[in-house]
């Protein structure tokens, strides 16, 4: 007796295909930053470094934001990032949401700066955590991009 295929799985189609693209490309060898890249060295992450930047750093403010700013010196892509979100901004949800608008602004336009420093932002109460928009963040936060290269190019 013969036995009888299932119609279901005679074949594969060709759709039904995985591409292997994906095992001929190599990562070696770009080493360049990209744009889209926010790495380890770009994040303050420990208190002593928290700390430094509060106390010895300036303060620059916005409508919705302050800014604690220590620089160590003018040259490229010096930039370290420090996010200080309180509970009282709201649930997990809304203070993450806030972060990642703020990271993404910063590695969008990490470029911009010509003085290596550590920032760290703090949003004001005034800043609802559920409307807030990368547009809103850019155009509080472009303006201070600058004012931070002329502040501290002068070498204050």
């Amino acid at each position: 007796m013969q036995k009888k295929k299932n119609p279901r799985f005679s074949r594969s189609l060709p759709q039904q295909k995985r591409s292997c693209s994906y095992r001929k490309t190599s990562c070696k060898g770009s080493q360049k930053i990209s744009r889209l890249s926010w790495t380890k060295e770009h994040k303050l992450l420990r208190k002593p470094e928290f700390d430094l930047c509060y106390e010895q750093g300036k303060k620059l403010f916005t409508r919705s934001f302050i800014l604690f700013v220590l620089c160590h010196g003018s040259g490229p892509g010096g930039v370290r990032l420090g996010l200080t979100v309180s509970r009282k901004k709201g649930p997990a949800v809304v203070r993450n949401r806030i972060k990642r608008i703020l990271r993404s602004f910063f590695r969008l336009n990490q470029e911009n700066f010509q003085v290596r420093a550590d920032i760290i932002i703090v949003p004001k109460r005034a800043l609802d955590g559920r409307t807030i928009t990368y547009a809103l963040a850019e155009k509080e936060l472009l303006p201070m991009i600058g004012k931070i290269n002329k502040l501290f190019a002068e070498g204050e």
